[in-house]
């Protein structure tokens, strides 16, 4: 069986099987579909999405949904852990050229690699900056929470022998670095227009991220974006990462859940958000703004862009005559 009958064979378990579930146990008296058989297994499966569904905020009626990735596409990921990195090294009175934050980030990605629990349930999705400053209330099993404590202050004392530094400065180092990296949060230039200009076009608007909820959940507020999005889906809920099918096939379950359709993904990531859009069978937009683009014009169902603004030319949702959802503003051509 090629990979592409499987990714087929997932997308259309995700979206039928409410069907085969209602089918089945309209047949069957209940007690019976709802224990063996293969109706069994698929109401569990779709339960188990819909809970997905439930905990991201979704809301049923009709409309087109835009789906909208968080790091480095609302706000910065990348450059904001660099730059954190280089005003705590500055304000310990060390070089904080680009070198010197380069080693780093490196001796965090070595000393996350190697941790106990890196490929563990909610951590598997967490990079090794991120893991600098996750919250201490995370609602983790208490071993994996545990190996948490500390970790940030082992990164720091490594990463400053190996910068010829005394290594007694890593806690201030760890706590400087969460405070600083905590002020950086803010929305990336043009993106509350991109999205409002969205919300006025009438559009719905999801939100797919990669990342330790809690976690997660702090940005997006501390940023002041969550009144932008009538449902958010992080992959520590959903249990797997963007580029996995089962993570289009967790958005396919809700979306015939919530009686919408995807028209568009937007996200920086070509592995994680353009493997979203793949697996779900929806155009994408790929925001390139750590290299190049390529050719912004390129066929598909894919387009590239370096800005959030022209990825308004590309939408290619037509405005609902009139939103289905109680309570949610209508619009009209």
């Amino acid at each position: 069986m090629t990979a592409d009958v499987i990714l087929r064979w997932q997308q259309t378990r995700a979206r039928m099987s409410m069907w085969w579930w209602l089918a089945v146990e309209t047949v069957l008296p209940p007690a019976v579909s709802r224990r063996v058989g293969p109706a069994a297994t698929v109401r569990r499966e779709y339960l188990a999405l819909l809970r997905a569904a439930q905990q991201a905020g979704v809301r049923t009626g009709g409309g087109q949904v835009v789906v909208v990735d968080l790091d480095d596409t609302l706000v910065h990921d990348v450059p904001a852990a660099r730059l954190a990195v280089s005003l705590t090294l500055a304000g310990l009175g060390l070089p904080a050229d680009a070198m010197s934050t380069s080693i780093v980030l490196e001796h965090a990605q070595q000393v996350w690699s190697a941790h106990p629990h890196r490929r563990t349930g909610a951590l598997t999705y967490v990079s090794s900056w991120e893991a600098l400053w996750l919250p201490a209330e995370a609602g983790l099993p208490e071993p994996v929470a545990a190996s948490l404590s500390g970790h940030d202050e082992r990164v720091w004392s490594v990463a400053l022998t190996a910068l010829r530094a005394d290594a007694r400065l890593a806690p201030e180092a760890a706590a400087s670095f969460r405070r600083i990296r905590a002020g950086l949060l803010r929305p990336l230039p043009g993106v509350r227009e991109f999205l409002g200009a969205l919300r006025e076009a009438g559009h719905v608007m999801w939100l797919a991220t990669n990342g330790l909820a809690t976690h997660q959940y702090r940005k997006i507020d501390a940023a002041g974006l969550r009144g932008y999005f009538d449902a958010i889906f992080v992959s520590e809920v959903v249990g797997a990462p963007k580029s996995d099918p089962v993570f289009a096939a967790a958005l396919a379950a809700a979306l015939d859940a919530a009686q919408r359709r995807v028209c568009m993904v937007v996200g920086d990531s070509a592995v994680h958000d353009l493997g979203l859009a793949a697996h779900g069978g929806w155009p994408a937009v790929h925001l390139c703004t750590a290299t190049p683009c390529p050719d912004r014009a390129s066929a598909g169902e894919v387009v590239h862009t370096s800005t959030l603004d022209l990825a308004l030319d590309y939408c290619r949702c037509p405005r609902p005559a009139v939103s289905l959802v109680p309570g949610e503003r209508g619009t009209t051509r």
